[in-house]
């Protein structure tokens, strides 16, 4: 299937139709905006829940037509400061997640983003910027990093995590950490007042709306002269993949794109300073495999095979169709190469 037609398949309108948003952008208020592509709850159900049965897809589609208030969502650029926001901003629900999601997830041990940060904050330390200090992980997973910087850093004190996943919360809980259970809004801000001088937020911006209340909140939390790390989807990447039909940042759950300039004037209302940014440098071959990945996933073609029911032969005619495809779009593919398509694009914030 083309990436084309592919398109077709999810967007009601061809992408880049110029549109006056219904949704004024919630980074800079802007009112004029692109429509990158629209989906409609069918599909995003069945990007999200391939696997289940029928009954069980349509109730996940009738849960995202809840939160969307409607049957379909578009993917929309501000004109003004490029944010890519869905509109309806309306991002899932705890809910939504806990009908996705098994209480056996996985979390990855080891990010780049984590190593980023690790050596922002060593450097920090030995500049004298930092000495002792506390920390708050949001959306901290199994809590993988919270620990390594428990371990590396003798001058941290207290360590506060945040988890929906209650498996998460028990890998965290055997480590020795402190979990709450939900996100960045369900900390005391009371308990919580100006008490932590780092603030990490992996891969979690892009599943948040109401951006004014999530940098108000940050900055409640944060000491004077607090640093804040975030990782987000590479910006570059996505726009990259869509272009090929395959749509990463899929609302309900990705209800936000993030960029340098998008994350500067969100982050300076709220009183914060980006001090530098990075974009992951992955290896070429990695990059290659979650395009071809993408491919697997969204081409009808590739999913029609899952009801061959001999695996052998599921699992060679599906490698055949993905290695056809990537030889078919060798000229695309070689873009891969650039520098600038890591996974993943991470930022350094300040208190000013």
């Amino acid at each position: 299937m083309s990436a084309s037609a592919r398109m077709e398949a999810v967007s009601s309108s061809r992408g880049d139709a110029r549109h006056r948003p219904v949704t004024p952008c919630p980074v800079c208020g802007g009112r004029s905006g692109t429509t990158i592509y629209s989906v409609t709850s069918e599909v995003a159900a069945r990007i999200f829940a391939p696997d289940l049965e029928e009954p069980l897809r349509r109730e996940v589609q009738r849960s995202i037509e809840r939160i969307w208030a409607g049957p379909s969502c578009d993917f929309v650029r501000c004109d003004q400061c490029t944010f890519c926001y869905a509109e309806p901003f309306n991002p899932a629900t705890p809910e939504f997640y806990a009908s996705l999601y098994s209480a056996t997830e996985a979390y990855a041990e080891s990010k780049w983003e984590f190593e980023r940060t690790m050596r922002a904050i060593e450097t920090l330390v030995q500049s004298g910027r930092l000495a002792e200090f506390s920390l708050v992980d949001i959306g901290a997973g199994s809590g993988a990093f919270a620990s390594r910087a428990s371990n590396a850093f003798s001058g941290i004190g207290r360590i506060l995590c945040t988890e929906y996943s209650e498996s998460g919360r028990e890998q965290m809980r055997a480590r020795g950490l402190t979990c709450l259970s939900g996100g960045l809004m369900d900390i005391d801000v009371v308990e919580f007042s100006h008490c932590f001088d780092i603030l990490c937020l992996f891969q979690v911006l892009e599943h948040l709306a109401d951006v004014d209340a999530v940098f108000d909140r940050l900055s409640v939390l944060a000491t004077d002269g607090a640093h804040l790390f975030i990782a987000v989807p590479n910006y570059q990447q996505r726009s990259y993949f869509d272009g090929h039909g395959f749509h990463e940042d899929m609302p309900p759950v990705h209800v936000a794109r993030w960029n340098r300039r998008s994350l500067e004037i969100a982050a300076e209302r709220h009183g914060w300073r980006v001090e530098e940014g990075e974009l992951e440098p992955e290896p070429y071959s990695s990059k290659l495999k979650r395009f071809a990945w993408q491919f697997y996933i969204w081409d009808p073609g590739v999913r029609r095979l899952g009801r061959v029911r001999r695996r052998h032969v599921r699992r060679a005619l599906r490698a055949t169709l993905i290695a056809l495809f990537v030889l078919r779009s060798v000229p695309s593919v070689l873009d891969l190469r650039s520098r600038d398509m890591g996974t993943a694009y991470w930022v350094h914030l300040s208190r000013r």
